[in-house]
């Protein structure tokens, strides 16, 4: 009997390592490859309206006022795009000093959550705009550039802003209106991205560290190869503006639903505002999305300021911007012992912020 059950347990094993041969399983790993995302500036555009839609809410461009940065240095990330010699002559007390390029990889690595607000600060506040704008398309939504940029913080870099201040356009300007472009459709985007967050992230990685600015007089001496934005209410561009200019208005013109597809795909794009914070975090939104476009630096007070003046759009006046708020000078980013930009505070959030879920401070409106 004993033997029996034996040989009824050596044909069971025959059984299963024959079964098991049979079976032919493979150890080669599949290789899945997804289909590619087509019509990606379509893509793109619907994934930043269902998230929030940035660029079109009323807190657009997301300014933060500098006393309100002095009031906050514990709670705040300060990061200073600035270079490097200039961030050694004089920062923000904790502020960080880093590369453009190098923006995305430290946000990524640092629990950037923690914190209650993000600060992009440079010299005049245009290109923070610029770079807090492409930042907010790829979900960092807890980034707010400084209003006017360390050029308000302290008097030693007034002259960043006030020593672009004129009126060399100013006999030019015109209140007879322009019509807006035949709609042609939209750029062609192309990337190798899976998702519509990837082609966002993609594309922002692509323009961060571009130079998207230009002179009144680079427009004004080339209007041909322009098409020429003026980003600002009806009734300010009755007023005045730059011949040929096109009124866009704030956060309702740039819908593709209104007058998006109206963009030329085929010219320089020259987007201005009142004093061009407005206009970067625009041309960020346009390059975005894959149009060549410019922001005109200091907007209105680089080429008709006593216009500006007189009708209160926004003048850079240093009497009543510059605060003189204390300066650390050298390397390092703190004058005490410890590094203020690496504490967390208590009262911040625990979670990273997605573009458009969290509430925002009030925004610039047409700055």
């Amino acid at each position: 009997m004993k033997s029996f059950k034996n040989i009824l347990k050596f044909a069971a094993i025959i059984l299963i390592a024959t079964s098991c041969q049979n079976a032919n399983y493979s150890t080669t790993k599949k290789v899945i490859n997804l289909p590619e995302i087509s019509n990606q500036e379509s893509v793109l555009q619907e994934f930043i309206q269902n998230g929030g839609d940035y660029i079109n809410k009323k807190e657009s461009p997301y300014l933060i006022d500098n006393d309100v940065v002095y009031a906050n240095l514990s709670n705040y990330l300060i990061l200073d795009i600035r270079q490097h010699d200039e961030y050694v002559k004089g920062h923000i007390n904790g502020a960080i000093n880093i590369e453009i390029k190098s923006l995305f990889k430290y946000l990524d690595k640092n629990p950037i959550g923690n914190y209650e607000k993000v600060i992009i600060v440079d010299n005049i506040g245009l290109q923070s705009s610029y770079i807090s704008s492409v930042l907010r398309a790829a979900g960092y939504g807890n980034v707010f550039p400084m209003k006017e940029g360390m050029a308000s913080w302290d008097k030693q870099f007034t002259h960043f802003w006030a020593d672009n201040l004129t009126d060399k356009y100013a006999s030019v300007v015109t209140s007879e209106g322009s019509p807006k472009a035949e709609s042609i459709g939209y750029p062609t985007i192309k990337t190798n991205a899976k998702n519509a967050a990837e082609i966002a992230k993609l594309r922002a990685e692509e323009i961060i560290d571009d130079n998207p600015f230009v002179t009144a007089e680079d427009v004004m001496t080339n209007k041909s190869d322009f098409y020429i934005i003026n980003y600002w209410p009806k009734e300010n561009y009755d007023i005045a503006h730059l011949p040929g200019a096109v009124q866009y208005t704030p956060l309702k013109s740039l819908l593709p639903s209104a007058d998006l597809k109206t963009i030329p795909t085929d010219k320089k794009i020259a987007v201005y505002c009142f004093t061009g914070n407005n206009a970067s975090a625009v041309v960020a939104y346009l390059r975005l999305l894959g149009y060549d476009a410019y922001s005109i630096k200091f907007g209105v007070n680089s080429f008709m300021y006593s216009k500006a003046k007189i009708n209160n759009w926004h003048p850079y006046i240093a009497a009543e911007k510059v605060k003189n708020f204390p300066l650390v000078k050298g390397e390092k980013p703190s004058d005490k012992a410890v590094n203020q930009a690496a504490v967390v505070s208590k009262k911040a959030a625990a979670a990273p912020i997605v573009a458009g879920k969290k509430k925002e401070s009030a925004g610039g409106g047409c700055n």
